[in-house]
């Protein structure tokens, strides 16, 4: 697993963590499909290791909760490492997947409305099995909570730079959240719910 191990705490009460040598993928960058599909690999491995375990709790697997580009260390052009495993908690599949899906492609640029849709179709096929009925609803989910997340942030966060960052953020989720539910039938039908 492409994971930093725990070393231990230390005098501050910090944990120690490996390092993973690599960069962090922009999310507000064309992501090249070899990388989306490595990475869709990876979630299905994390969700079949924890499958049935005391972490995954009465839920079907434990999920990343985060698992996007910010989060995914690449070296040359290869996935070296998923970091950042504090909000990982018991959840479904398609909980991960659509935030995955959404975080890796955007979605916020009509002009891309087929190359989303094709690979949305190609990271769900390379995921494999899962519950995809509730696909949009869930995406939508996300995008929702997170433009809250990001509003309030904008108002609130320590730094102007933070707060800007925020209310640029908030206003490509809000494209992305109307490109959702104007291509909702397009969703389901590629994805064949």
């Amino acid at each position: 697993m492409f994971t930093p191990r725990f070393l231990g705490i230390d005098e501050q009460k910090r944990e120690i963590l490996t390092f993973i040598e690599g960069d962090l993928l922009d999310g507000d960058s064309e992501i090249k499909e070899e990388v989306s599909i490595e990475a869709i690999n990876i979630l299905r491995e994390l969700h079949d290791a924890t499958m049935g375990s005391l972490l995954a709790g009465d839920k079907e697997v434990t999920c990343h909760n985060d698992f996007a580009p910010w989060n995914t260390v690449v070296k040359n052009g290869r996935i070296t490492g998923i970091i950042d495993f504090d909000g990982a908690g018991p959840g479904n599949r398609i909980d991960d997947v659509t935030y995955m899906i959404w975080t890796f492609l955007g979605l916020h640029d009509v002009a891309k409305t087929e190359w989303y849709l094709e690979q949305m179709r190609k990271l769900t096929e390379t995921y494999g099995d899962f519950d995809k009925s509730n696909f949009v609803k869930v995406l939508l989910n996300h995008q929702t909570e997170t433009l809250t997340m990001r509003r309030h942030r904008a108002l609130h966060d320590t730094s102007e730079e933070a707060r800007v960052f925020s209310r640029e953020r908030g206003l490509r989720i809000e494209r992305e959240i109307q490109w959702t539910k104007d291509h909702t039938g397009a969703i389901e039908a590629v994805l064949g719910t």
